[in-house]
């Protein structure tokens, strides 16, 4: 009978550990959720404010140029244009010619990469 009342009391103390360590956890990922529900909101303030900015430069750009652009995001579906990085293309990354490189660097004229097609652009990314 001790013995039963003794285990019972173990059993008691580890609901009790465990109910604590629970509560704990709980506080955690409230805290996590909040963090995160935080960054969504300033991504999302970010991502009008893009937006905004599209549609205030999409006026000044080549209707040839628009229409590419739009056949490939048809084609791509995530992007329409990739960054180049050194001489890699970051859209599909594959190395682009040096001399292709070279004319993305100038920005003077749309080209594509000859792999994945999205137009190249150069900018540095910190």
């Amino acid at each position: 009978m001790l013995a039963i009342l003794d285990e019972g009391e173990v059993r008691r103390n580890e609901i009790r550990v465990l109910t604590e360590k629970m509560s704990g956890e709980r506080s955690a990922l409230v805290a996590e959720k909040d963090r995160l529900q935080t960054e969504v909101s300033a991504t999302d303030d970010s991502l009008k404010i893009i937006e905004d900015e599209k549609i205030r430069i999409l006026p000044h750009i080549s209707e040839n140029i628009r229409r590419l652009y739009a056949r490939i995001m048809t084609a791509k579906g995530d992007s329409g244009v990739a960054n180049l990085l050194g001489d890699i293309c970051q859209g599909c990354y594959s190395r682009v010619p040096p001399q292709t490189a070279v004319e993305v660097r100038r920005n003077n004229a749309i080209i594509t990469c000859e792999v994945c097609g999205r137009i190249l652009v150069h900018y540095n990314v910190s």
